[in-house]
């Protein structure tokens, strides 16, 4: 089950009871939540997952552009993206417009305008030319052990060196990350580190962020749901799938099991 936007449009208590509804209440069903500051970037967070879906090689989808300033142009273009097998982005109505375009791929583009040029002229429509870099993912890692379980700063320590641990999900600050197209994964101002070397059994913690290699990561399949380190070939890992709070995060050989699958934001 996957809810498309954040706390204030459908709160955590709908998505509890979707949850339970959906997963009969079962730890290994969880409910995904893509969202972002505001509907634009929850937009751009979902053509981030289309996108990730596109085989290498492939041509990437031409993305269907909706006002999102009014809803009747948002209700319909849906079906036309999903016919088209691609995802619909909304703009503001401003020359500021906020599309998702892959960093990495420059004949990404948007090629279906819904609406006439009242709604958005063709000078500011141009815009979506630029390339951003995606919109970055925010809010809990859910453990593949247990859907209770969130990857967690120690007690919201800013410290170098805190612990990066497994605790129960409690929508705190600690457990609010975000996936950055840099390649970082930030919480609380810092960015989640392996603490030196690429030995496996190297335990992960809470650094200043400061573009070493050990602070790159790369989401490793999108339905195996991995954190993957390119610098030393490993995963972030719970250690013997452990249920116990405060345990510390790893990393440790690749090997698709659940103590390496993660709920991403």
């Amino acid at each position: 089950m996957r809810i498309a936007g954040g706390t204030a449009a459908i709160s955590t208590a709908v998505q509890n009871e979707v949850q339970a509804d959906t997963c009969g209440g079962g730890s290994t069903c969880a409910v995904s939540r893509y969202a972002g500051a505001d509907r634009y970037q929850t937009s751009e967070t979902i053509a981030v997952t289309v996108v990730g879906n596109v085989p290498p090689g492939n041509n990437p989808p031409e993305f269907v552009a909706a006002t999102g300033q009014n809803w009747p142009d948002g209700v319909s273009g849906p079906v036309l993206a999903s016919h088209l097998g691609t995802a619909m982005l909304l703009y503001d109505g401003q020359t500021t417009v906020q599309p998702y375009v892959s960093a990495n791929d420059t004949n990404l583009s948007v090629s279906y305008i819904l609406g006439g040029t009242a709604v958005e002229t063709v000078s500011e429509m141009g815009t979506y030319e630029s390339r951003l870099p995606p919109a970055p993912y925010g809010g809990p890692i859910t453990s593949g052990v247990s859907a209770g379980l969130c990857v967690d700063d120690s007690a919201s320590r800013t410290t170098n060196g805190n612990r990066i641990q497994i605790w129960g999900c409690n929508n705190t600050g600690a457990q609010a990350w975000t996936l950055q197209p840099d390649g970082t994964v930030r919480v609380l101002g810092g960015c989640l580190t392996v603490n030196g070397g690429t030995a496996k059994g190297t335990k992960v913690v809470w650094s200043s962020c400061n573009g070493s290699a050990y602070q790159q990561w790369q989401w490793q399949n999108r339905d195996y749901n991995a954190l993957y380190t390119p610098y030393s070939g490993r995963c972030l890992d719970d250690p013997a799938g452990s249920t116990t709070p405060g345990t510390q995060l790893q990393i440790w050989d690749c090997n698709n099991s659940n103590p390496q699958r993660w709920r991403l934001p």
